[in-house]
C-alpha cells in the first residue's frame, strides 16, 4: 500500500500545486491589470504635462510679444517726452526773443514819442515863423501896392 499512499500524496501535492498555480496566474493577471492601469495613468500624466508645457510655451510667446509691445510704447513715450522737452526749450527761447523784441519796441516807441514831440515843437515853431512871414509879407504887400 505504500505505493497507493505515495500516489495519493502525490495527487494531493499536484492538486495543491495546481491550486497554487491558479492563484499565481490570478495574481499575475491582477498585477498585469495594475501595470496596465499604471501605464495608462503615466501616459495621461505625460500627455497632461505636454499640454501644460505647450500652454506655458504659448503664454511665454504671448508675454514676449506683450513685453516687446510695452517696450516699444515706453520708447515711443520717451521720444515724445524728449520732443516735448525740446519744444518747451524752443518755446522758452522764442518767449525770450519775444520779450527782448517787446523791450526793443518799447524803447523804440519811447524814442519815436520823443521824436514826434520834437517834430511837433518844430512844427509849431515853423508855423509861428510862417505866420510871422505872412504878416511881414502882407505888410510889405500893402506898402508896395499901396
Amino acid at each position: 500500500m505504500s505505493l497507493g499512499t505515495d500516489a495519493l500524496a502525490l495527487v494531493k501535492d499536484v492538486k495543491k500545486f495546481e491550486a497554487q498555480l491558479a492563484k499565481l496566474a490570478k495574481a499575475e493577471k491582477s498585477a498585469g491589470a495594475a501595470i496596465d492601469r499604471a501605464n495608462r495613468q503615466a501616459d495621461q500624466i505625460i500627455a497632461d504635462a505636454r499640454a501644460t508645457e505647450q500652454k506655458a510655451a504659448r503664454y511665454w510667446e504671448e508675454a514676449k510679444i506683450k513685453m516687446a509691445s510695452a517696450t516699444a510704447v515706453v520708447s515711443e513715450n520717451d521720444a515724445k517726452v524728449l520732443a516735448a522737452k525740446e519744444e518747451s526749450q524752443r518755446a522758452n527761447a522764442h518767449e525770450g526773443r519775444i520779450a527782448k523784441a517787446k523791450q526793443k519796441l518799447e524803447q523804440d516807441s519811447d524814442t519815436l514819442a520823443g521824436d514826434v514831440a520834437a517834430f511837433q515843437l518844430e512844427r509849431k515853431e515853423f508855423q509861428a515863423r510862417l505866420a510871422e512871414f505872412n504878416d511881414t509879407f502882407a505888410a510889405l504887400s500893402k506898402t508896395l501896392l499901396g
